[in-house]
């Protein structure tokens, strides 16, 4: 007999960096902080993609 398991994939697979504050709309802001957004957004945006690509090769055959 042949008997089925269901296996979930690892769970620090499953949860994604969040999404970083955006910083503060003011004159006195220099553009660098407006870059270091940018940088860690890409960062959260990248920890999720590699993820779900795991998820991915993780449940195709």
């Amino acid at each position: 007999m042949i008997k089925a398991e269901k296996i979930a994939p690892p769970a620090e697979i499953l949860i994604c960096a969040p999404d970083p504050a955006p910083p503060p709309a003011l004159a006195s802001v220099p553009q660098s902080a407006d870059a270091d957004y940018m940088l860690v957004l890409w960062a959260a945006w990248s920890d999720c993609s590699d993820k779900l690509a795991r998820v991915r090769a993780f449940v195709s055959p």
